[in-house]
């Protein structure tokens, strides 16, 4: 392996880049500072235990498009549930759609679904329990009615 070349005199925070290395001066030495990137586990993996991820929309609207995440394992849905706030009989109706292009979805996971809990909330009627890896996430509302101040969707894998 051939000499580093480092420069006389830096100052501390110097960066020095040399043979795909990045080096940071301290002050009393070069220390080698070179991101491999992430090498541990990319997530959603083993077992037992589960996943929830939750969106809650202050105000929403009879026609929110609005993405929840985007995973790049294949993840498998096992609960949906939401819950709402709000006053004269809130109601709302959403979907969870699922794809790799965020236009047109691929997957229909939770066909449209009315919540007007503002206790113990909703749980959904799974259509495709499958989201596949590489795809984005999303919730869709299709009608509102009352005020409704909030709607909470949390999806469990």
């Amino acid at each position: 392996m051939a000499a580093i070349n480092f420069p006389g005199s830096p100052s501390i925070g110097d960066i020095h880049t040399e043979n795909g290395k990045v080096w940071r001066w301290n002050g009393s030495s070069w220390i080698n500072i070179t991101s491999t990137g992430y090498t541990g586990s990319s997530g959603y993996v083993g077992s037992g235990g589960t996943t929830l991820k939750s969106l809650t929309v202050y105000e929403p609207t009879s026609t929110e498009n609005i993405t929840l995440f985007f995973t790049t394992v294949a993840l498998t849905l096992s609960k949906v549930a939401a819950v709402l706030t709000g006053s004269n009989s809130p109601s709302i109706n959403y979907s969870i759609k699922s794809g790799s292009d965020r236009s047109s979805a691929s997957e229909t996971n939770v066909n449209s679904t009315t919540v007007t809990s503002t206790t113990t909330g909703t749980n959904a009627t799974i259509a495709d329990s499958t989201i596949s890896a590489n795809s984005w996430v999303w919730l869709e509302t299709s009608a509102a009615s009352g005020t409704v101040s909030s709607l909470t969707v949390t999806l469990e894998f």
